[in-house]
């Protein structure tokens, strides 16, 4: 993965949450991006917003609103710095 991008990535989430970004490569939609960047021939980069407490996958998941409303601003912060680049 290119270091530029991750370095976006990073700083956005330290301007969005006030706080140092915890990275950290986990579950979800991992084993897919081996078969992007096989296929396409491009990096890939995944943002996560869920927390410790929302029991990702099991059958009472929770995913809060205000997380929501944050990755939003967390995708349109980093698709802008991307595209200034």
């Amino acid at each position: 993965m290119v270091p530029d991008v991750v370095s976006t990535r990073t700083t956005k989430l330290v301007t969005s949450w006030g706080v140092e970004a915890a990275i950290a490569r986990t579950g979800g939609t991992v084993p897919v991006n081996e078969v992007f960047q096989r296929e396409l021939g491009v990096d890939v980069v995944t943002i996560g917003f869920g927390l410790p407490g929302s029991k990702i996958h099991a059958p009472n998941e929770q995913y809060h609103v205000n997380q929501f409303k944050l990755g939003q601003r967390v995708y349109g912060a980093f698709l802008k710095a991307l595209a200034e680049k």
